[in-house]
């Protein structure tokens, strides 16, 4: 397991560099994730002053982090069975 920080969650929900995107999805794919809450605050944080989400995107984001992990997690395992 592998923990990560708030860079690489914004990472995975702006996809504003291409190229570090696809490394956060590689990481979701391939490892097991922990996320400390202090990491969550701060991604909530920078997506707030730096992307401007409002209150709504932010309150959506943990179910995009979770959603897109999971259906990640059962992509890549569906590839290893057979």
């Amino acid at each position: 397991m592998i923990a990560i920080d708030s860079n690489v969650l914004v990472r995975l929900l702006v996809n504003d560099d291409p190229a570090q995107g696809a490394r956060a999805r590689a990481a979701f794919e391939t490892e097991q994730i922990w996320i400390a809450k202090t990491v969550l605050l701060e991604t909530f944080w920078v997506l707030r002053s730096v992307y401007d989400f409002d209150d709504v995107a932010i309150a959506r984001a943990p179910a995009r982090i979770t959603v897109r992990a999971l259906a990640l997690f059962v992509r890549s395992r569906a590839c290893h069975i057979g």
